[in-house]
């Protein structure tokens, strides 16, 4: 079995959905910008699992690890919402490129 260094896993993770959201915004085609989404997403997946395996490696205690699994995943959630909020209110004036890029 392979083993992977987790720290170059994230980067390469974050340079590539970076890489995939701007490409998301010049497509032309429908099945391209919904292939290229669910890439985008795949690759934030990847990033999410490895930072908190590394996080969990590294915590100095259980209630430590507990406290930063439950401030991740509230963060992760308040992302998810204020995206939405962002999208009912900008989507209009920019345009779905311009948002697509300005929000990942």
């Amino acid at each position: 079995m392979m083993r992977f260094d987790k720290r170059i896993m994230i980067l390469v993770a974050m340079i590539t959905s970076v890489m995939l959201a701007i490409f998301c915004a010049v497509v032309s085609n429908y099945y391209t910008l919904i292939t290229s989404r669910f890439l985008v997403g795949a690759v934030i997946g990847i990033s999410l699992a490895s930072s908190e395996v590394i996080f969990s490696e590294r915590a100095s205690s259980r209630q430590v690890a507990r406290i930063g699994a439950y401030c991740n995943e509230t963060l992760f959630g308040f992302g998810g919402v204020w995206l939405g909020i962002l999208g009912y209110l900008l989507l209009d004036k920019q345009g779905w490129r311009v948002f697509l890029v300005s929000a990942s």
